[in-house]
Order: structure tokens, then C-alpha cells, then sequence
């Protein structure tokens, strides 16, 4: 009798789903080098940020992992509606957001520039952050 060596094995039984890993592995290389792109960004502002906007990229970090990782999860499962496609508009969406909010904390306008998927998270945390644009702008002028 053959013993698995690799847990991989015991939990991969089709090509189908050994491919599924693959492609959620490659977007997940994908989402942590975005991360690592933003984690830098934010660092290189962050001296030139009130104390509010850095806790607000940190919240928003926080809340873009959570819900990766719900995502990544659900998308595991077979029988899951989620895939990866669902995984590639998620990381779209991100990007998106961020790119939205460093044009603004750069051009300091609060005006819609993309057109953001309909990702409720992703909506709240462009909300939270238009308001604390609408804050801090009051508070200085």
C-alpha cells in the first residue's frame, strides 16, 4: 500500500481541482505582491499623512485581507459559487479602490474617478473615506 507523503495528495484527488489550487495560488502571489505594493506606498506618505489617514489605510488593509481570505476560503470548496474569476474581479476591485483613494489623497478631490465593481466591502470602506476626506478638509479650512 502507498502512503501519501504529502497532505497535498490526501486533499487533491482530480486534476480539476489540483488546476483550482494552482490558479488560487497565482492570484493569491498576485494579491500579496499588491499588498506589498501598498504596504510601501502608504509607508513612503505615510510622513506627509495626518494620524487619521494613516489609521485609515491601516483599516482598510485590514479589511481588504478579511475579505481575501473569506473569498480565497469559500473558493476552495467545489461546491462553492465562488472561483476565480471571482478572485481576479475581487483583486481588480482592490486595485481599483486604492487607486482611487491615492489619486484623491494626491489631487485632494472627492470626486468619483472609477467606476467601482458593486463589492458592498469595498463600497463601505470608499464611503469611510470620502467622509474622512469631507472631515479633515473642514477641520483645516
Amino acid at each position: 500500500m502507498e502512503i501519501a507523503q504529502d497532505v497535498r495528495e490526501l486533499l487533491v484527488g482530480s486534476t480539476t481541482e489540483q488546476q483550482l489550487l494552482q490558479d488560487m495560488q497565482t492570484y493569491h502571489r498576485k494579491y500579496c505582491e499588491f499588498m506589498t505594493n501598498l504596504a510601501t506606498q502608504v509607508s513612503e506618505l505615510s510622513l506627509a499623512m495626518c494620524p487619521e489617514s494613516r489609521i485609515f489605510y491601516y483599516q482598510l488593509q485590514c479589511a481588504m485581507y478579511k475579505d481575501w481570505t473569506a473569498a480565497i476560503t469559500d473558493c476552495a470548496f467545489m461546491s462553492s459559487t465562488c472561483n476565480t474569476k471571482t478572485l481576479e474581479s475581487k483583486l481588480n476591485t482592490y486595485e481599483q479602490v486604492v487607486a482611487r483613494i491615492l489619486r484623491n489623497d494626491s489631487e485632494s478631490s472627492s470626486s468619483p474617478v472609477v467606476d467601482v465593481s458593486k463589492d458592498s466591502s469595498m463600497e463601505q470602506w470608499i464611503h469611510m473615506y470620502e467622509a474622512h476626506r469631507k472631515k479633515i478638509a473642514s477641520s483645516q479650512g
